[in-house]
């Protein structure tokens, strides 16, 4: 019973994805790596991408992005 308990931790750790591309917050904001809270969101759900995450019903992308230029 152990045995099988300890290969189901380890098996689920290794399934968890280590760079999520896109983290969910409790507040159904999807925040992509180019965001500048991403690397703050300790407590998240991870999406491959901003279309799989937007695919929740209720979520919605960060309404302040980092500039991807120079200011208008």
């Amino acid at each position: 019973m152990k045995t099988i308990l300890i290969l189901l931790m380890l098996t689920g750790s290794a399934m968890a994805d280590p760079k999520p591309q896109v983290k969910l917050t409790k507040s159904l904001i999807c925040h992509g790596v180019d965001s500048p809270w991403f690397a703050r969101i300790s407590n998240y759900r991870a999406f491959k991408s901003m279309a799989d995450c937007l695919a929740i019903e209720g979520t919605r992308e960060p309404k302040r992005k980092k500039a991807k230029g120079g200011s208008k």
